[in-house]
């Protein structure tokens, strides 16, 4: 993984690679190969390793001006003896593509490497603050399993850690946008005509848009980067225009707030209980009923049937409430 994301055209072009030139090698691809794609700045590499790494990876380039295919130019790569941490090479060949290749192996494997990975993944799924013995636990089996990812996460997702962790991650817009999409069954369907469904939802959510991120070192993983006022409100609107079906309008079905209802009446907090176990995956909480209660001014005894104005044009401020609680927001 590392291997072709490393040398992809899109990293070569969005990390500068493909701007290096022979004994002039743009440092920004090497960088952060070292600092956030792999071993991180406590391994111990030096300014003259960042530069070591670039010319090694120099040579690697892309067609910027025609097809933005990627492809090997022999005449662009720097040569000379090259050292970071442990991986030497004498570098006197104009064709270094296994060497990069090679280099890049190197640092997959390496212990630094194992920790920088699994704290990564610690930190994105289970905790803002993950455990040492998680962290190192991890990085060992990535390790023994010859830094298979799949085995890794398999051993995540077994962890204590990760099972008593339900709940202390706050999703992001988009993991919002996403899973308020899924419970509430919206199915979008082929363009037609106009904006596609997949393009208007980049913008529901009001926040972050996919893969905008403008630095290289992505997203934060933690809690409150995601936590302000304007977020929440903005996934609070999304919720509510997902319910009503409001937007996006074209190109989508959305289940009318009417369609939630099980059968022909039932008390209203049973209805409550109903719709957070068909979104949360759980039965009502008292506190989810609260806010439930405030949201339509019902009683917990009132009867709910198919014609009640809840499962109507108030469904929106029922259904809103409900996935406006930790309980979908958080992970």
């Amino acid at each position: 993984m590392l291997v072709e994301a490393t040398l992809h055209p899109s990293m070569l072009i969005f990390l500068d690679n493909y701007k290096s030139i022979r004994n002039a090698p743009n440092e920004n691809h090497g960088r952060e190969l070292l600092e956030l794609h792999t071993v991180g700045r406590t391994s111990g590499y030096t300014e003259q390793m960042v530069k070591d790494a670039a010319k090694i990876l120099s040579g690697y380039t892309v067609d910027a001006k025609g097809t933005w295919e990627g492809f090997y130019n022999p005449t662009l790569h720097t040569m000379g003896p090259v050292q970071v941490l442990d991986f030497s090479h004498p570098n006197s060949s104009s064709d270094g593509k296994q060497m990069a290749v090679d280099f890049l192996r190197y640092l997959a494997n390496h212990p630094a490497t194992a920790r920088t990975i699994a704290y990564k993944l610690a930190t994105r799924f289970v905790s803002d603050e993950p455990s040492d013995e998680l962290v190192v636990h991890l990085a060992r089996v990535f390790r023994d399993s010859g830094t298979d990812i799949k085995t890794t996460l398999r051993a995540l997702v077994a962890h204590p850690e990760f099972q008593a962790s339900a709940g202390r991650k706050v999703r992001t817009p988009v993991e919002d946008l996403v899973a308020t999409a899924k419970v509430l069954q919206v199915e979008a369907q082929k363009p037609t005509s106009g904006a596609a469904f997949a393009h208007d939802i980049s913008f529901v959510h009001q926040g972050m848009i996919l893969y905008q991120w403008p630095r290289p070192d992505g997203p934060p993983n933690r809690n409150s980067a995601w936590s302000s006022a304007s977020r929440v409100l903005g996934s609070f609107r999304m919720h509510w225009l997902f319910t009503g079906g409001y937007y996006p309008d074209g190109n989508v079905v959305y289940r009318t707030p009417g369609s939630w209802i099980p059968q022909r009446s039932l008390r209203f907090d049973q209805y409550v209980d109903h719709l957070c176990r068909m979104f949360h995956g759980k039965p009502s909480t008292s506190r989810v009923l609260r806010a439930a209660v405030e949201a339509t001014g019902l009683t917990p005894s009132t009867t709910i049937t198919r014609t009640h104005r809840v499962t109507g044009y108030m469904g929106v401020r029922l259904i809103g409430a409900i996935l406006d609680s930790p309980a979908h927001m958080s992970r």
